[in-house]
């Protein structure tokens, strides 16, 4: 028997889709990963920086008896304030914390239009500190091990739109089923 806070719910992702807009964003890679399907990774790179920006939430559940996808939540949120304070909206936190896992994820406004790394090289003739310019990138996000038990197990859509006023930065769209 397991008990119901040691449970933990798996997402089997079905489609993961990312559609840039080139004016905006140089590169980016979105890959459903493992061999349940059950990860996402992302990679992205800006080509130029944010002060602000925002973001959209929309989540779609089917509905009995026809099974015809309907929306159920749909949030409009600044990107800079979901860094300061991302737990004041439980969905909001789930992805944050899956999100900020294993990344470089600024936490913090504005974003650079590229990451930055240091890396310090020891050679014979002593250290060197080599600056690479990279991409952001998150790396095994697993949605479901931070979802809460109580949601409905079945499958879903969502969206997530990135973008400033008359600019479109990033639109992502997924399916999945939510399971035990």
């Amino acid at each position: 028997v397991i008990s119901q806070s040691s449970q933990k719910l798996i997402i089997h992702w079905d489609t993961f889709n990312c559609l840039k807009n080139p004016q905006v964003v140089d590169y980016n890679k979105c890959n459903i990963i493992g061999p349940e399907k059950s990860l996402l990774s992302v990679e992205i790179k800006y080509n130029r920086d944010f002060d602000t920006f925002n973001g959209t939430f929309i989540l779609r559940l089917p509905r009995p008896p026809t099974n015809k996808f309907h929306k159920i939540m749909d949030l409009n949120f600044n990107i800079c304030q979901f860094f300061m304070s991302s737990k004041l909206n439980k969905f909001l936190n789930i992805v944050y914390r899956s999100m900020s896992k294993d990344s470089n994820m600024p936490i913090k406004c504005p974003q650079l239009k590229v990451g930055f790394y240091l890396v310090f090289v020891n050679t014979p003739i002593g250290i060197h500190i080599c600056i690479f310019q990279g991409v952001y990138y998150f790396r095994n996000m697993d949605i479901g091990a931070n979802v809460p038990i109580f949601l409905p197990k079945s499958a879903f859509k969502a969206e997530l739109n990135f973008y400033q006023p008359k600019l479109q930065i990033l639109n992502v769209s997924l399916s999945g089923v939510l399971t035990e």
